[in-house]
């Protein structure tokens, strides 16, 4: 028994005294951080996740994206929350998924015509930019 303990004893002292590599913190981003510049390390994981499906594709530099956009409605109907009961609602997220590979200035700009069924976008809710400077 006193091996076995002295075993796992030098087995957890040598993982705590080893040198350890520590992923970055992932950063998520949504409608708030419009207009945002952030400071992130090289290879960053990254989302950004906007309400409303109605998102175009969006153009980045020094940006690689890590998943295709994934868009995730809510079906409208008496039981949808509030504003989402019609068709056309637009209800739901748009999200994309990427990491920063390149030190440097990095963006990304999304936009959108559409605001709700037959209802364009006000020109400031008609487009979405972060800039990130990644060290």
């Amino acid at each position: 028994m006193r091996a076995r303990t002295y075993v796992v004893l030098v087995a957890l002292l040598i993982s705590l005294l080893s040198p350890m590599n520590f992923a970055n913190a992932a950063i998520k981003l949504g409608d708030s951080d419009n207009k945002r510049t952030v400071t992130v390390k090289i290879n960053t994981a990254m989302t950004i996740s906007l309400d409303s499906t109605y998102w175009l594709d969006a153009k980045t530099t020094n940006l690689k994206a890590t998943k295709a956009k994934a868009v995730k409605a809510i079906a409208f109907g008496p039981t949808a929350p509030q504003g989402c009961q019609h068709p056309g609602s637009g209800c739901g997220t748009s999200t994309w998924a990427f990491k920063a590979t390149r030190k440097g200035k990095a963006s990304f700009i999304v936009t959108r015509d559409s605001c709700g069924e037959a209802m364009r976008c006000t020109p400031d809710q008609s487009t979405y930019t972060v800039r990130f400077i990644v060290k």
